[in-house]
């Protein structure tokens, strides 16, 4: 369970994969494992959010994840990793309202969970996101911002911090987030944001080698 915490935290596609498969090793050997149950549920999200497994298609992928953070919620009512699980799901789905309280309940079950805090934020406002998003960038600064707090190594969180930061026009300061992001090493999806912004502030040098690496 914790082995894939910290594999999916890094999203990638290979890693995404190593993660949902330590969560099904974790609810073989526990089936009333609740968290764990909730954490496929999460996993198989993160892959429709980002275009992976294509294979089984986004609505089978969906179909997954919300039985998953379902099952999670029964096993466990009180568990935050279950309602962060089924408000993404929701999330995905479109359907808003049940998604904010599904992170709401998240955050007043374990106001310490980073994670509550950084879906909740894709949800209120997500720009290149693969779902139905609000789009109110008060609320989703804050809510990135309390996720960073609570874990600083969340680098999809300064991506998304980024994102608003730049759609805002602020521009500088979105790049300062992605030079964040990518200090935990190399990462696509951010040197892509950061070739763009680059580019936008005249740096094409910088945007070239980013868009090179």
């Amino acid at each position: 369970y914790l082995y894939g915490n910290a594999l999916i935290a890094r999203r990638t596609e290979r890693e995404a994969a190593l993660a949902l498969d330590a969560y099904e090793r974790a609810v073989a050997l526990d089936p009333s494992f609740a968290a764990a149950w909730a954490r496929i549920g999460i996993a198989r999200g993160v892959q429709v959010a980002w275009g992976w497994e294509a294979r089984l298609g986004s609505d089978s992928l969906n179909t997954i994840a919300r039985a998953s953070a379902r099952r999670a919620v029964t096993l466990d009512s009180v568990s935050a990793d279950a309602w962060v699980a089924l408000g993404f799901a929701e999330g995905i789905a479109g359907n808003l309202g049940a998604a904010h309280d599904g992170f709401e309940r998240a955050i007043r079950l374990d106001s310490l969970n980073p994670e509550a805090f950084h879906f909740y934020a894709v949800t209120v406002y997500g720009s290149d996101c693969a779902f139905t998003c609000l789009v109110d960038e008060r609320e989703a600064i804050p809510l990135l911002r309390r996720a960073l707090a609570l874990d600083p190594t969340l680098r999809n969180s300064w991506r998304h911090l980024a994102a608003v930061e730049r759609d805002a026009g602020r521009l500088a300061e979105a790049e300062t987030h992605l030079d964040t992001a990518l200090s935990f090493g190399p990462w696509p999806p951010a040197s892509g944001d950061r070739a763009y912004l680059r580019y936008l502030r005249g740096n094409a040098a910088g945007a070239m080698a980013d868009q090179e690496a």
